[in-house]
């Protein structure tokens, strides 16, 4: 056994970040995501050298530094075990910070690690009531710890890990709660520094699961003071949990408000359904004259919706030529349109076009917005609960990258981002900012839900916004954005 219970190493913690990426099956890819969080990681410390660790590399290590622990290692039933015992190894052999690939860093991590010799922060107590948790007063998370080398907790951890072989479960077997039965029996407390959950799980794992926790101002707030935060993916547990990342499922309902033509005041209420992921069909329309750059990120905002039973139109102005980037998108569901004569507005345009393609659905698509993935789902979800003409969001993002400006704008009706029905496209004479004309039996709705769609404009807009992000948080805002739309950075 290696003896690291015996001395205490000595000097600050190595500048030095492990990550392991070992498949939970033969089909396991990284997801794109996690790739991003760990380019986080450097890019926040570029003094620091990473080791990224695979599962050949990982064997050898452990039959060269831990014989001792091969046979142990190797008669794991699940891969997240041999993941959770390889981190204490690492961080025993050679010290630094061994950190999950679903946590993303946020800011420099030196000021979290100076004149400690080691850091495990203690998980939300909203994780108390777990079963399990209950044993204990807090619970060690195991997905960011830090350590100089041969740190004694790290032979503390290995006798326990032979007592709990055989136990059920991971959680009892290697993870976060045999690392804090292994602490509770340590007598090496007092050189642990138990950061507080706020640290780096600013929010729970129930936040992450529902998306309530990407909601931009609960994410400013929670993240204020935080080095990094988890995304608790949980992929050990499930693969969905990849996929699921950043996506909200609105388990106290969808917030809408409905309106009937002439009726005045909306009421409002909630929809249970969950969110739809196919139904009637829904055309995109993304307006004349947009950019190259601008349809390149339409067209990806379009590809990366949830909600399948979509095709993507760009409209054309007569001889407007065809963007460069369109010459190479291989998706049949994506498709160009060049009117006969010039429309005068976008809602002629429209009825042009429900006139020459069969829909159930318009979308007005417009290139200089970013939509996440939820957008269509989130309209048609309620569109199809209220058997609604017209959907519109009563709050959107709005954007200003030049000027580093985030907030949230809450308007009124607007069609440039509005879900419309084919009859009430053929039926209608709306108009930017009015929603009559629908009929004295229709329904239109609006849905609460201000991630759905981010605007982009300059700064002169931002005095009349209704929140902004503070410019401090402006980073950490940012890499909310990023995950909620899926942006390249």
């Amino acid at each position: 056994m290696s003896d690291s219970r015996e001395r205490l190493g000595r000097g600050a913690i190595p500048k030095l970040i492990h990550q392991i990426w070992h498949p939970f099956s033969p089909e396991s890819v990284m997801p794109r995501e996690w790739a991003r969080f760990a380019k986080s990681w450097q890019r926040h410390n570029p003094d620091y050298r990473y080791e990224f660790w695979s599962p050949a590399r990982s064997s050898a290590f452990v039959r060269e530094r831990f014989p001792e622990l091969l046979s142990l290692y190797e008669g794991y039933q699940l891969e997240i075990e041999r993941v959770d015992a390889l981190r204490y190894m690492l961080l025993s052999a050679f010290g630094g910070i061994y950190v999950d690939l679903d946590v993303e860093c946020l800011k420099p991590i030196d000021g979290l690690l100076a004149g400690h010799s080691a850091v495990t922060p203690v998980e939300p107590s909203s994780h108390g009531s777990a079963p399990g948790a209950q044993h204990f007063r807090q619970v060690l998370s195991t997905a960011f710890m830090a350590s100089v080398p041969m740190h004694p907790l790290w032979g503390d951890v290995f006798a326990e890990l032979l007592r709990s072989a055989g136990k059920d479960g991971s959680m009892e077997t290697t993870g976060p709660y045999m690392l804090t039965r292994a602490f509770e029996r340590s007598n090496h407390q007092r050189s642990v520094f138990l950061a507080p959950a706020e640290s780096v799980y600013p929010l729970d794992e129930p936040e992450c699961r529902t998306g309530e926790g990407y909601d931009l101002q609960v994410w400013c707030e929670r993240t204020a003071n935080a080095y990094a935060v988890h995304h608790w993916a949980g992929t050990w547990v499930s693969r969905e949990g990849v996929g699921q990342a950043f996506q909200r499922s609105y388990p106290a309902g969808l917030p809408v408000t409905r309106y009937q033509e002439g009726c005045g005041e909306g009421e409002a209420g909630v929809i249970h359904n969950g969110l739809l992921e196919e139904g009637p069909t829904v055309l995109c329309v993304v307006p004349p004259g947009a950019n190259d750059d601008d349809l390149k990120n339409a067209i990806a905002s379009f590809r990366n919706q949830t909600y399948r039973s979509s095709k993507l139109v760009i409209a054309l102005q007569p001889g407007e030529p065809v963007a460069k980037v369109l010459t190479s998108v291989r998706d049949p569901r994506v498709q160009t349109i060049e009117f006969c004569e010039t429309m005068p507005s976008l809602w002629e345009g429209l009825q042009a076009i429900t006139t020459a393609i069969p829909t159930d659905f318009i979308a007005v698509w417009r290139a200089t917005d970013l939509s996440e993935p939820q957008r269509l789902a989130i309209a048609m979800t309620a569109a199809w609960a209220t058997q609604a003409a017209l959907v519109w969001f009563r709050r959107s993002l709005v954007w200003s990258p030049d000027s580093e400006q985030l907030g949230i704008s809450e308007s009124s009706f607007n069609i440039a981002t509005a879900l419309i029905s084919r009859d009430a496209v053929a039926s209608m004479a709306l108009s930017l900012g009015q929603r009559t004309g629908l009929g004295t039996s229709a329904t239109a709705v609006e849905v609460d839900a201000p991630n759905a769609i981010c605007q982009l404009h300059d700064q002169a807009v931002f005095p009349t916004l209704e929140w902004q992000v503070p410019g401090a948080s402006y980073q950490n805002a940012l890499a909310c954005l990023v995950s909620n739309l899926r942006l390249a950075e």
